[in-house]
């Protein structure tokens, strides 16, 4: 599923960019919200040099 929406978080977000940054470090966490349980996956969306090359087929764009 792709991301619909794009939230920008402001420097008054601090809580949620550490949850986030601890998460993306370890790849997923579990959450536990009263009585739900959820597994949270965070990825960085940044595409390394050698990963856009194969995704563009071999053709090195800048």
């Amino acid at each position: 599923m792709s991301p619909k929406e794009i939230i920008v978080l402001s420097e008054a977000d601090k809580e949620l960019r550490d949850f986030l940054e601890r998460t993306a470090a370890s790849g997923s966490v579990r959450v536990q919200a009263g009585d739900a349980t959820y597994i949270v996956k965070v990825s960085n969306e940044q595409v390394s040099h050698i990963g856009r090359a194969f995704l563009t087929k071999n053709r090195i764009t800048d």
